[in-house]
């Protein structure tokens, strides 16, 4: 079979296997999500090494709300130095800092992507929101339950979050196997964190509008008066929001 028609059957399997066994978990994040516009909280995006990648997805985005708030650190990003992200990730110690950079409270909600779940960064920035009162909704891959946790206190991220759900990402997030080639190829991880995050927020915004309080959203500055629009959306948040 040829390896692109496989790479796709592989991130349709992940995104089917997300649908069939996390809808649960989803509706309860989702809910979550919805009180926070409800009470016009903020919903924070966090993820370090290429999940951050997960919190610029669904930050100031077309078809994105508007009450998110992208964690980015300068420090932890992949341009200021990919080795170096990697060895802080693994550091818990670095969370109570950047942590402190957005000020999570109860009305708010904060959603941690993690390949592993096993690094203790992310670990630790999910438990800081726990500790500040915030929801955290995490969302990580089952396959390495089995290795070791790099937090102090061995924790994982199912052990630190209200509601976890499983990426369904396999073991070392790349799919395929490719004869001649002993590393395999193809990740999938983000495929199926954007699919989990914006099936979040949009399930989150179909409850507030079925309530009778749409939530802020951006329209795509490429159509006609979206511009206009979003300035209102800023004009909202820009005072609250630090990447704004």
């Amino acid at each position: 079979m040829d390896i692109m028609e496989t790479y796709y059957r592989e991130i349709v399997r992940v995104l089917t296997a997300i649908r069939e066994t996390q809808g649960e978990a989803m509706e309860r994040a989702a809910a979550h999500v919805a009180r926070t516009l409800a009470q016009d909280g903020l919903v924070y995006l966090f993820g370090c090494g290429h999940s951050h990648m997960l919190a610029e997805e669904g930050f100031y985005r077309a078809g994105g709300l508007g009450a998110v708030s992208a964690v980015l650190p300068a420090e932890l990003m992949l341009h200021e130095g990919a080795v170096k992200s990697s060895a802080l990730e693994r550091r818990a110690d670095l969370a109570a800092d950047i942590a402190a950079r957005y000020p999570m409270g109860a009305r708010d909600t904060l959603v941690v992507f993690s390949a592993s779940g096993i690094n203790g960064l992310p670990v630790e920035m999910a438990r800081l929101g726990r500790e500040a009162g915030a929801a955290v909704i995490a969302a990580s891959s089952g396959a390495y339950r089995e290795d070791t946790s790099r937090h102090p206190q061995g924790l994982r991220l199912p052990d630190v979050c209200d509601v976890w759900i499983d990426t369904c990402v396999p073991h070392g997030d790349a799919a395929l196997s490719i004869d001649g080639l002993p590393c395999r190829m193809g990740p999938v991880s983000t495929q199926a964190g954007a699919y989990i995050l914006h099936a979040l927020l949009a399930r989150a915004a179909q409850q507030r509008a079925q309530a009778g309080d749409p939530p802020a959203a951006y329209w795509s500055g490429n159509l006609p008066g979206g511009r206009e629009r979003n300035e209102a959306v800023i004009r909202r948040y820009r005072n609250r929001i630090r990447a704004l």
